[in-house]
């Protein structure tokens, strides 16, 4: 898996391109580790099912399948039955076909989003961090700060004001 180009925030490994998510997401241990934080056999098993179906090996051999029974589709297409061959199209190869796909390429928004909803939140972070600073900074009791600036006016006054007379 390549090295995420912002780190690890949340437990989220946040890259720069949305390809670098894919040795992650489909890897078996990242399978494993999802199947593990459910509870519940229905769970594990409909979880499992989704994930597996959700690779582009399984999208392959779907393919393959669907391509097997293309020849008897297009020999009933040749015989004048146009709805076989509309039926293997749709049912069978759109169906089929692109259902792992789909998934595969949801499992890759899901991450990158979940990546840059990490990176936002990192980002925030920051943001907090140097507000906290500046409205520190901003405190008039706050030595170092604009309590600094003030005791510099209030001596620079004194000088001007004079002794009293």
């Amino acid at each position: 898996m390549s090295e995420p180009t912002y780190g690890v925030i949340n437990g989220h490994r946040v890259h720069a391109r949305t390809i670098d998510y894919i040795s992650h997401v489909l890897s078996r241990k990242t399978l494993k580790a999802e199947v593990d934080k459910v509870e519940g056999v229905n769970a594990k098993i409909g979880l499992s099912i989704t994930l597996i179906v959700g690779t582009m090996w399984c999208g392959y051999v779907f393919a393959f399948l669907a391509f097997v029974s293309l020849p008897e589709a297009l020999k009933e297409l040749s015989k004048g039955h146009t709805l076989a061959a509309i039926a293997w199209l749709s049912q069978t190869f759109f169906q089929l076909v692109l259902l792992p796909i789909i998934i595969v390429g949801q499992n890759l928004q899901n991450a990158a989003a979940d990546a840059r909803a990490a990176k936002t939140f990192a980002d925030v972070e920051t943001v907090k961090e140097a507000q906290a600073i500046a409205l520190d900074r901003l405190d008039e009791h706050t030595a170092g700060g604009i309590k600094t600036v003030l005791d510099r006016i209030d001596g620079i006054a004194a000088k001007l004001s004079g002794p009293a007379r």
